[in-house]
């Protein structure tokens, strides 16, 4: 490029705007020499990439994670319904009270009803023993807080006689003892409704807490044998004469001793 004294500018023979160099650039590169790269690199997208341990895929192009290691991370819902029933409360403040559910989902868990001891709560009336529950929960840090609860199923039989209502409080009370918090429940909650089914309906209540302690200890995986004897797992005859033994979990024939005492 070439400048003159009046300031005016002229295109000369080397310039990038001269006519030689228009004319290069509509004609394309000369032969024998290598076309002009752009120095913008273009990034390829990255390939998904197999997690051989996970058996998933891990990239841009994966699909979502469905492996139970993956979803065992994935934190639960802060709020969610079950069905539950009262085993136990104790007052808590002023107007609060703790419940302690069984729910044959979630087990047995901790929950604080805010407020049931007032007169104008709308679920005091309904967050009590003896009843099966539907339920609404968030989850807290020490207890679940309880924000809706209806009564889907109440025994209301179980309250008229004395005997009827120390027997429903005894089987909510191994049920209880029996289940940790959070454990699965399912056989313990379904055997604990059949149990108060059965006494609402009018059964002897001693024999309903044979059964359910028979009943509980199988789904505790204890159950003691008293159909074949313990020692030589002979089935027992009806008219035939056995012994109950407590150290060997069952009963033995009478053609074994009892074991000996303990000192």
């Amino acid at each position: 490029m070439n400048v003159s004294i009046e300031g005016k500018v002229s295109i000369g023979r080397g310039s990038p705007w001269g006519p030689t160099a228009a004319r290069r650039r509509s004609e394309g590169p000369v032969r024998g020499t290598r076309p002009h790269r752009s120095s913008t690199v273009l990034s390829r997208p990255r390939p998904a990439r197999i997690d051989r341990g996970r058996g998933h895929a891990d990239g841009p192009g994966a699909g979502p994670r469905s492996c139970p290691g993956y979803a065992s991370g994935v934190p639960p819902p802060r709020i969610y319904r079950t069905t539950g029933i009262v085993l136990a409360r104790f007052d808590l403040g002023e107007a609060d009270r703790v419940l302690t559910i069984l729910s044959p989902t979630e087990g047995k868990l901790r929950a604080i009803a805010k407020g049931v001891r007032r007169p104008g709560s709308r679920i005091g009336g309904s967050v009590e023993p003896f009843a099966e529950l539907d339920l609404v929960l968030s989850r807290g840090r020490t207890f679940d807080v309880v924000s809706q609860a209806s009564v889907a199923h109440a025994w209301l039989d179980l309250r008229d006689r004395l005997d009827r209502a120390a027997t429903a409080w005894y089987v909510a009370e191994l049920a209880d003892r029996a289940v940790e918090d959070r454990e699965e429940a399912g056989s313990v909650y379904g055997a604990l409704r059949r149990a108060f089914q059965l006494i609402d309906d009018g059964m002897e209540p001693g024999r309903v807490a044979r059964w359910y302690e028979t009943v509980l200890a199988d789904a505790l995986g204890m159950r003691p044998e008293v159909e074949r004897c313990v020692e030589c797992d002979r089935p027992l005859d009806e008219d035939g004469s056995f012994r109950w033994s407590p150290a060997l979990g069952g009963v033995l024939c009478e053609r074994h001793p009892a074991p000996p005492a303990p000192c």
